[in-house]
């Protein structure tokens, strides 16, 4: 049965979560784009307390069935998966900013969200930033 919150996500499309972690910046909403691009690929299960991300264990679907994986793995598929959203976001909105020619506060708005996805885009980088939505993923992706 699915819960009030997954349905909610599954009501958003990428482009609207997208959209939405550059109005509010917050790691946990980036954190749920990420699920919502790969939750049928991951779990997650805690082995003592949610809290503390060096206790879960993640799992990828592969070759039909649960296999334990590397947290180094799913670091990279966050930053890899985050990237890809960013870059082409970034660049949806530059093609947007060469087609306004009048209206200075549309354009305005426009480069704002441009420079915010740029600057989540510089933080997808860092490993303390990757490694915070992880931290954020785990109970997104929990599973008993």
């Amino acid at each position: 049965m699915e819960s009030n919150f997954q349905s909610n996500i599954n009501d958003k499309s990428i482009e609207n979560l997208i959209d939405l972690t550059l109005l509010t910046k917050f790691e946990f909403d980036i954190a749920v784009l990420f699920y919502k691009m790969c939750k049928n690929e991951y779990k997650t299960i805690f082995t003592k307390s949610k809290s503390d991300a060096t206790l879960t264990s993640w799992y990828i679907f592969k070759n039909e069935k649960w296999e334990k994986e590397k947290k180094t793995k799913i670091l990279e598929k966050i930053r890899s998966t985050l990237s890809i959203l960013y870059e082409n976001k970034i660049e949806l909105l530059n093609l947007e900013l060469n087609t306004i020619t009048d209206d200075n506060i549309i354009y305005k708005s426009i480069n704002e969200k441009k420079l915010t996805a740029e600057i989540i885009l510089n933080k997808i980088k860092k490993d303390y930033f990757i490694k915070n939505i992880m931290r954020e993923s785990n109970e997104l992706f929990h599973s008993e």
